[in-house]
């Protein structure tokens, strides 16, 4: 995957803010669903999301924060029967081995950003990891690892390595899903039950929106 990374002094150390060049369109960010926060998105926006888990399980810059900007065309909300809330949000990811930060330093460091330069970087996605998750998840801890929390404008995800290759493996499960709108919301994964509490998790749900521009 290919990133923009820009480097934010904050503090004693020195966080990596890691911005993906190329983000799908069908793709939302939302707080909450029911009763959990919640990423809705078709085949293409949940491949993006898997690969892009997949990456921040093996990044070796120290500090590392991964954010996704909501992609600017998809201002509709998604609609049906469940108890939808905010869904314009961005996404804040990070492995909390790698990162330890407070809600109001994020916006703190999201909000820099446009002051300062930027370089492009490409960090692989490791696909083969998703193999070693389907041999070994029945052996993996998982109950309150999980960190989910909204802050202003955006949704922050970490855990440990074994949580965030456990949400690639539920996004890729999406990838192959024919382009229908029967499918909006009835397809979805559950990883709420393995939040640090229980209003910590994190479900996804399909969706596709006809009327945007692929």
């Amino acid at each position: 995957m290919r990133f923009t990374r820009k480097k934010v002094p904050l503090g004693n150390k020195i966080v990596t803010v890691l911005v993906p060049k190329q983000v799908p369109k069908q793709l939302w960010f939302a707080e909450p669903i029911l009763s959990t926060r919640a990423v809705l998105g078709d085949a293409h926006g949940f491949a993006f999301l898997s690969q892009l888990f997949l990456t921040a399980v093996k990044c070796e810059i120290p500090h590392a924060l991964f954010y996704v900007p909501r992609p600017p065309v998809n201002e509709h909300t998604p609609r049906n029967g469940y108890n939808l809330g905010r869904y314009d949000l961005d996404l804040v990811l990070f492995h909390f081995h790698s990162l330890q930060i407070r809600s109001k330093d994020v916006k703190r460091v999201i909000h820099s950003l446009s002051f300062l330069p930027g370089e492009e970087i490409h960090l692989e996605a490791d696909l083969s990891l998703l193999h070693s998750y389907l041999e070994s998840y029945n052996h993996w801890n998982l109950k309150n690892q999980l960190t989910s929390k909204s802050y202003s404008k955006y949704v922050s995800v970490s855990g440990n390595s074994d949580i965030l290759l456990y949400l690639a493996y539920l996004a890729y499960r999406f990838q192959g899903v024919e382009h229908d709108e029967r499918s909006n919301f009835h397809l979805h994964s559950h990883a709420d039950t393995i939040g640090t509490s229980p209003e910590n998790g994190l479900d996804f749900y399909y969706y596709h929106d006809p009327l945007l521009p692929n």
